[in-house]
C-alpha cells in the first residue's frame, strides 16, 4: 500500500481549517535546518535564509500545538509574527536579486546592525554598570559612531546597486521591489499592532464581561483569536516560503505543502481580521448564502485564489 497524503493523513486529526499540526510536523522532519561555517562565508544569504525557515517552522508548531499551546497565551505569538514577517519580505529580495549581491547585503546589514548594538550597549553600560565586561565596552564612542557613519554610506550604496532610488528602503519599499504589496499592506500592518503603543490591543484583553463589566483584563480572554491568527499568519509565511526556496524541502514536498495551505485557506470563510466583531460587541453576520455563493464560485474557477495568495504564487518567478 502506498504512504497517505500529508492531506490525508491530517484530514482526521485537524479541528479546522487553520489546524495545520500535522503539516508542520512532517514539514520540519523533511527539512534540514543546519549549516556550517563554509556555509555562512560562501553563501551568507542563503544561511540567513534556511534561519529564517526554521523559526518560521518553529513558530508554526508552537501555534499549532492545540491544548498545550493554551496554556501559554497565543498573544505574546504575534508580536514575533511581527518578526517573521519583515524577515520573509527580506528572504524574498536576497532570493529575487541572487548571489552574490545578496550575499553582500544581508553581510553589510548584519555589521551595520552589530555596530549600532554596540555603541546602544556601551551607552548603556558605561552609565549603569561600568564594571561589567561587554563586547566592545572599551571602544570610543566617537570612533563607533564613524564607523557606524562608514558602514552605513556603505550600505547605501549597495541598496542603489539594488535599484533602490530611497536609501536606506523602508520595509514597504522592500516588499513592493519583490512584489508583496498585498502580504505587506495586512499583515505587516496587523502584527504592528501588537509591537506598538495600541490602546485597542489593550482594551481587548477585557473583552468578555458584556458591556458593563466590571472587565478582568488578561490575555487568555481572546485565547481562540490569537490561535486563529498566529497559525493563520505562519501559514501565510511558511506558504510564500515555499514559493521562494522549494530547494530547501526534500523532493517536491515544498509544492505538496503549498498546494494544501493554499486548499485549506481558500475553504475558511472567515479569516482573522484586525478589528473583529466580538470585540466590538457585535455578533459576526455569518450568512449561509454568502457560504454557498463562495463555494460555488471556486468550484466554477478553482484557479481563482485571494490577491494575497496569488502574490505568494508569484514568487515563484522571481527566483
Amino acid at each position: 500500500m502506498s504512504n497517505p497524503t500529508i492531506d490525508q493523513r491530517s484530514r482526521a486529526a485537524r479541528d479546522d481549517h487553520l489546524d495545520f499540526r500535522t503539516l508542520f510536523s512532517e514539514a520540519n522532519a523533511h527539512f534540514v535546518r543546519s549549516a556550517d561555517l563554509r556555509d555562512s562565508k560562501t553563501s551568507f544569504s542563503e544561511v540567513l535564509v534556511t534561519s529564517a525557515i526554521a523559526k518560521c517552522l518553529d513558530f508554526n508548531n508552537q501555534a499549532n500545538e492545540g491544548d498545550s499551546a493554551e496554556a501559554q497565551s497565543s498573544f505574546f505569538l504575534i508580536a514575533n509574527a511581527r518578526a517573521i514577517c519583515e524577515e520573509f519580505i527580506y528572504c524574498s529580495l536576497f532570493r529575487s536579486i541572487g548571489q552574490p549581491i545578496s550575499d553582500d547585503l544581508a553581510m553589510r546589514l548584519n555589521d551595520l546592525a552589530t555596530k549600532k548594538n554596540v555603541l546602544a550597549q556601551t551607552r548603556f553600560f558605561a552609565h549603569n554598570n561600568p564594571a561589567q565586561p561587554t563586547f566592545g565596552g572599551f571602544a570610543d564612542s566617537a570612533k563607533l559612531n564613524e564607523a557606524i557613519r562608514q558602514a552605513s554610506r556603505e550600505l547605501n550604496s549597495h541598496w542603489k546597486s539594488c535599484g533602490f532610488t530611497q536609501v536606506p528602503p523602508s520595509v514597504q519599499e522592500v516588499s513592493n521591489k519583490v512584489g508583496l504589496t498585498t502580504t505587506y499592506g495586512y499583515t505587516y500592518h496587523l502584527t504592528s499592532n501588537f509591537v506598538h503603543f495600541n490602546p485597542g490591543q489593550l482594551l481587548q484583553t477585557g473583552w468578555g464581561a458584556g458591556l458593563e463589566g466590571p472587565f478582568t483584563f488578561s490575555t487568555k480572554n481572546f485565547e481562540g483569536y490569537y490561535i486563529n491568527l498566529a497559525r493563520f499568519l505562519g501559514a501565510i509565511f511558511f506558504l510564500g516560503y515555499c514559493y521562494i526556496a522549494p530547494d530547501k524541502f526534500q523532493g517536491d514536498l515544498a509544492s505538496e505543502y503549498a498546494r494544501l495551505i493554499q486548499s485549506r485557506l481558500q475553504s475558511n470563510f472567515r479569516w482573522p481580521e484586525i478589528t473583529t466583531y466580538e470585540e466590538m460587541n457585535q455578533t459576526w453576520p455569518d450568512n449561509i448564502l454568502e457560504r454557498a455563493m463562495m463555494t460555488v464560485m471556486r468550484k466554477e474557477d478553482p484557479t481563482a485564489m485571494p490577491d494575497v495568495l496569488s502574490e505568494l504564487q508569484g514568487l515563484a518567478g522571481n527566483t
